[in-house]
């Protein structure tokens, strides 16, 4: 068994992320339940929100009727977002080159499987 980290800087200038209240079938959005995943300057773009409503995005992808929002990645409030963001990010690379990818069950970060033949 093998574990890698991946090492790397956040951006230094802010990213900006789309939101909804409100899930599409148009597009495909990531539902944020908890309040630690909402991006600290919500209320920004959703003045009303509690931390018991559900939010979408669809991250950095722009989508009609999505609200854009400046994400600031160097703020420890946002950690859980940018977490989910980098996770979904690298799930999407690995499955793309036919690799199996789930999460794991303790932290929910991605875990990689690979058939080694090499012994076989």
């Amino acid at each position: 068994m093998f574990l890698n980290t991946l090492a790397f800087e956040f951006p230094k200038e802010t990213v900006t992320f789309y939101f909804s209240l409100e899930d599409r079938t148009d597009c495909r959005l990531t539902m944020l339940k908890k309040h630690n995943l909402f991006p600290q300057n919500i209320k920004d773009i959703f003045p009303d929100i509690a931390k018991s409503d559900t939010l979408f995005t669809s991250f950095d992808r722009q989508f009609d009727g999505l609200l854009p929002l400046a994400v600031d990645f160097r703020l420890s409030e946002n950690y859980f977002l940018i977490k989910r963001f980098y996770n979904r990010r690298l799930s999407n690379c690995l499955k793309s080159r036919g690799l199996f990818v789930e999460p794991n069950h303790i932290t929910k970060d991605n875990q990689v499987w690979k058939l080694n033949n090499h012994d076989n």
